[in-house]
């Protein structure tokens, strides 16, 4: 088995993709516009409610290629969905209402630290190597041996979000996923983020465009 990497944790979950609409306010749905469905990409395998409207998982083909926020909290995994916002402005709002707090972390990394997060290459986390880091540690820059290879995430129980970046350097241009604190993505494919992690930091705030630390 490789050494494990040590570096820092995470906690809500959000992501960056692209979508439009007021968060919050469940409505009924029409079909976007002047988009088409696709199946050059996987879609988000549960329902989703993007800007306050639901989506049923193989709608959301519907926003293939644009940019989204997505955000996954405890009480939207009880029940099975996903939150989305299709401006950085709806995620932020979000995150105002739903502060991040500590939980009790489900990871195997826990026997290390419980407030470390880890990742792994493997979907189910099932893979020998395993990536640490712990807050408030950042990696702006992945090294070939982790860079765009992050299958799986296991946040630590540390009252942050763990961010994960599309882009080097924290770049807000790229999609972005919050993860909250306790919380596990198994399979970053659900959410378009397979194999294209560069960058990862832990903030206290679900913003594309600041990190409060």
């Amino acid at each position: 088995m490789k050494n494990m990497v040590c570096l820092a944790a995470l906690s809500f979950l959000v992501l960056s993709s692209v979508a439009n609409g007021q968060p919050g306010k469940f409505q009924d749905r029409e079909q976007p516009t002047g988009r088409h469905f696709s199946s050059r990409q996987s879609p988000v395998k549960v329902p989703v409610i993007v800007d306050g409207v639901r989506y049923e998982p193989e709608e959301m083909a519907a926003f293939d290629g644009q940019t989204m926020y997505w955000v996954l909290d405890r009480a939207a995994a009880e029940q099975g969905i996903l939150y989305a916002f299709t401006t950085p402005e709806g995620a932020q709002e979000y995150g105002r209402e739903h502060p991040v707090t500590p939980v009790r972390p489900r990871s195997p990394i826990a026997k290390i630290d419980p407030s470390c997060s880890g990742f792994n290459k493997v979907p189910g986390c099932t893979g020998i190597d395993w990536l640490i880091l712990c807050p408030l540690n950042q990696n702006s820059h992945l090294n070939d041996s982790w860079n765009d290879r992050i299958s799986c995430v296991e946040a630590g129980s540390n009252g942050y979000y763990t961010v994960l970046y599309k882009c080097y350097y924290f770049s807000s241009s790229c999609d972005i996923l919050w993860v909250a604190s306790g919380n596990t993505v198994s399979d970053l494919n659900v959410y378009g983020m397979n194999n294209v992690v560069s960058s990862i930091r832990f903030c206290s705030n679900v913003d594309p465009f600041s990190c409060t630390q």
